[in-house]
């Protein structure tokens, strides 16, 4: 797996990015505190990873510290449209339940469209909805959607115990800064 990080003023690993190739698709870990010019430099790093045979990203907030909101219109209306060209069509979030991080995660679920999108409060269901779609790019399985569990949330299944929920590497490199 190549592997890459992104970090803090102060020397501090606020992101590590990789590429699966075992499970085909992009893993991102957030550690600790963002910033909006944090949240824009790591999600440029590893929208870039995209392409037509990784479509799906992995993406686990469980560490980070506080809020995105500083950046989820940004998210919404610029990284959103980029990363669904660049071939993003599955992402799945994993956040811990009752945090800053899972409220904002669950407000992009709730208002992106150009990709499908999973919230999920466990590692191992993230990866098992995820793995269908990452798969199908190299075994040339029909488009199908695995059944939805308790752990997530989609637009197409009723919202549980948790009022809402939000669910990865290669891309259109040289044009990462037209984001910023």
């Amino acid at each position: 797996m190549m592997r890459r990080e992104l970090k803090n003023a102060f020397g501090k690993v606020y992101l590590t990015v990789e590429v699966d190739t075992l499970n085909r698709w992009v893993y991102a870990n957030w550690i600790g505190y963002s910033t909006e010019a944090s949240i824009k430099a790591g999600v440029i790093m590893y929208t870039e990873l995209l392409g037509a045979d990784l479509n799906c990203m992995l993406i686990d907030t469980r560490s980070m510290i506080g809020t995105w909101d500083h950046s989820l219109e940004w998210m919404l209306s610029k990284w959103a449209p980029r990363a669904a060209k660049a071939g993003l069509a599955y992402y799945a979030l994993v956040a811990n339940p009752g945090t800053f991080a899972e409220s904002t995660a669950d407000d992009f679920h709730a208002r992106v469209s150009l990709f499908q999108a999973r919230v999920f409060d466990d590692m191992e269901a993230a990866k098992d909805w995820l793995s269908p779609y990452a798969m199908k790019n190299t075994l040339g399985r029909p488009d199908h959607a695995p059944q939805a569990d308790a752990g997530s949330r989609t637009r197409s299944v009723p919202k549980s115990r948790h009022t809402k929920r939000f669910s990865k590497y290669r891309g259109w490199k040289g044009k990462a800064n037209t984001l910023l």
